[in-house]
């Protein structure tokens, strides 16, 4: 992919495997050097839920990778088959089953995620507020 675009790749790395590789790594910083990382990229292509979840806060484009086979009992590939589902955007999961990237891949319609995460946020207001008055 890296390839095909020309992109730089900019990585956490987190096994020897990444370490090795010839793309830039940042092997130290702090949650607001992860999210500006996010904020700045182009696009993402990640498999940690955090990253899939500050993606679609931000709406940048981005693509999902499996981290475990669903049948690993370490497995916590439900918390993406989740935030993708209820934010309309399964289609941004690559499974090893997947046989190419789309063609388009920097354009997401990010309309029905923010939709469900402004009623989950005023939801959750609501809640704590209510909570907070008894």
């Amino acid at each position: 992919f890296k390839r095909k675009t020309g992109l730089k790749l900019v990585s956490f790395p987190f096994s020897t495997r990444e370490m090795d590789s010839d793309d830039e790594k940042i092997y130290e910083s702090g949650p607001a050097d992860f999210i500006s990382m996010i904020k700045n990229a182009t696009l993402v292509i990640t498999d940690s839920f955090h990253a899939t979840a500050f993606s679609i806060n931000m709406k940048t484009p981005f693509f999902s990778l499996l981290r475990q086979k669903n049948s690993d009992k370490r497995s916590m590939n439900s918390r993406l088959y989740s935030i993708l589902s209820l934010c309309k955007l399964s289609h941004r999961l690559i499974t090893p089953e997947s046989k190419r990237f789309p063609d388009d891949v920097f354009t997401i319609d990010f309309s029905e995620a923010e939709l469900f995460l402004r009623k989950k946020r005023q939801e959750d207001l609501d809640y704590l507020k209510k909570t907070l008055e008894y």
